[in-house]
């Protein structure tokens, strides 16, 4: 398997939809946002779509922070990564801003008492760094590698640039395999956060959330 590596197109959409949402079900049976907001997975696959179509910086839920890796012409991975706040909102805001535009705000009031129990999982993100998120590989292309290269490419990228900061990958704990793929590629367990609410993992993959850094 020979990958090759580039920055995400919009027309990719429709890929990056895929890998958002394994990303988010960590390895889980469901997609957190159906669980927040009361959808369907369709419902939620449908919104998701909406806004990787959005022409935006600053978080994964939009298609230029995406970089991908393709096999023989296929994406078959990818990876959103963004500077902290660059674009003058801190990303969970961004987030919440645009989640409002695609699924209404109503239906976000709604979800508040639910989104009040991460809270407790809740790790700041630190302005102005690199931030690695929605990190999957796609099912047939699993066993190779992929993820580990894809971000070598991405961190290799930047460093191009001129960036000499953190970069940040924050992910459950207890998504185990991806985990060990950080760890041997050199980030470190910098912050963690647990829930003790006993509804928490009605809604995500886990109650432990982690913050693993590394230096470029």
């Amino acid at each position: 398997m020979h990958p090759t590596f580039r920055a995400a197109q919009e027309a990719d959409a429709p890929h990056l939809l895929e890998i958002l949402c394994l990303a988010e079900a960590s390895g889980g049976p469901f997609i957190p946002y159906a669980r927040l907001f009361d959808l369907s997975e369709a419902e939620v696959r449908a919104a998701l779509l909406e806004l990787l179509e959005v022409d935006a910086l600053g978080c994964e839920l939009c298609w230029p922070n995406y970089w991908v890796a393709e096999v023989e012409g296929q994406v078959a991975a990818g990876l959103a990564a963004w500077y902290e706040g660059a674009e003058g909102l801190p990303s969970a805001q961004l987030k919440g801003q645009l989640l409002a535009q695609a699924l209404g705000r109503e239906r976000l009031l709604a979800a508040k008492p639910r989104l009040a129990l991460l809270g407790a999982i809740d790790i700041p993100r630190v302005p102005g760094t690199l931030q690695l998120d929605a990190i999957a590989v796609l099912p047939t292309y699993r066993g190779h590698g992929l993820a580990a290269q894809l971000i070598g490419a991405v961190e290799a990228h930047h460093r191009s640039l001129g960036y000499r900061g953190p970069v940040t990958i924050q992910l459950m704990a207890e998504n185990t395999a991806a985990l060990r793929c950080y760890t041997q590629l050199g980030y470190t367990e910098a912050e963690r956060r647990t829930a003790t609410a006993p509804e928490v993992p009605t809604y995500v993959p886990g109650t432990t959330r982690l913050a693993l850094v590394k230096g470029l």
